[in-house]
């Protein structure tokens, strides 16, 4: 019983078909454009048309890589970083070293003043962002801002006795000559 729905497929139609279409396309000939003679006056005319053709599109390459390399170049100088004294920001900077710089000159100018060692206690963190020359911090005004906030630590020794510290003082040198000139009482 045949399906009204169903169309037949004959495999023998089908090659025949196919093998008469690749005939064609193996006869199809392209027309040659050499045996159409052309005046000089228009083969200077495509000239010029391709040449400004070349020239625009070459003009337009150059601008493009000039835009992308200028974009680049002004977000390279953007980059600046938010500076942390714990969770407060302090300021925002081109440069992470400038921030280590003052803060190593902080730790000597005070180890000066007290004559002993001091560790600043505050930790400095850094975000990168993006920033204009107006927002960046100076650096006199950084310093001042990390000397108002830091907390500092020094280095010192502690006598106690019977687990009562009595003193504390710079070296072990100081505590051992008080503790031979009380043996010497």
């Amino acid at each position: 019983m045949d399906n009204p729905n169903h169309t037949k497929f004959n495999l023998g139609d089908a090659k025949e078909k196919i093998s008469k279409l690749l005939e064609s396309i193996k006869n199809f000939k392209l027309k040659k454009f050499d045996n159409i003679k052309r005046s000089p006056d228009i083969d200077k005319k495509l000239k010029t048309t391709y040449l400004k053709i070349a020239l625009i599109t070459l003009m337009l390459i150059s601008i493009v890589a000039l835009g992308i390399t200028g974009y680049r170049a002004y977000e390279a100088s953007l980059i600046a970083f938010d500076v942390y004294l714990g969770n407060e920001k302090i300021g925002t900077v081109r440069e992470q070293d400038s921030v280590h710089v003052i803060m190593d000159n902080l730790e000597k100018d005070l180890s000066k003043t007290y004559d002993i060692d001091v560790v600043l206690n505050e930790d400095i963190r850094f975000e990168e962002t993006r920033a204009k020359d107006d927002l960046i911090t100076d650096n006199e005004e950084l310093k001042k801002t990390i000397k108002d906030k830091v907390g500092f630590l020094v280095y010192g020794y502690v006598l106690s006795v019977d687990g009562e510290e009595i003193g504390a003082l710079k070296t072990q040198e100081e505590i051992e000559d008080i503790i031979n000139k009380i043996r010497t009482l």
